[in-house]
């Protein structure tokens, strides 16, 4: 599952983790090959880990991810 660096205080007003911060898009610009939308992926600001799966907001031109916090990990 791809890894991707998550701010969970940076989130839209439909609980979405926006992933425009420093961290994700150096995650993202890592990446081997481009993001799809429907991807599942595991968010991580290194001190909590949490599935999520992206999808692109066109209206503000940013990656997002709707977490599924019932998957929520302390690594």
């Amino acid at each position: 599952m791809i890894r991707l660096w998550a701010d969970f205080d940076n989130s839209d007003e439909d609980g979405r983790i926006n992933l425009n911060c420093v961290g994700s898009l150096a995650s993202i610009g890592a990446l081997a090959s481009p993001l799809r939308p429907g991807t599942r992926v595991l968010l991580s600001d290194d001190q909590v880990e949490v599935e999520g799966v992206i999808e692109f907001d066109d209206a503000h031109g940013v990656w997002v991810a709707i977490p599924d916090w019932s998957t929520i990990e302390n690594p």
